[in-house]
């Protein structure tokens, strides 16, 4: 059983040396491209250590 994996990039992100790490290793993928904005936010509007919406307790 082979797993794919699924790259979540956009073309002028660093994403593309992941791409091609992958292709070195040989690996099964399917390259998901973001744009910025809205698509490339985590839901429920949270995700980033330092976000001033996160509280701190």
């Amino acid at each position: 059983m082979s797993a794919t994996i699924t790259l979540y990039t956009h073309p002028w992100s660093r994403g593309r040396m992941a791409r091609w790490m992958l292709e070195e290793c040989g690996t099964d993928y399917e390259v998901e491209v973001l744009q910025f904005g809205t698509s490339m936010k985590a839901a429920g509007g949270g995700g980033c250590r330092n976000s001033p919406h996160r509280s701190r307790i």
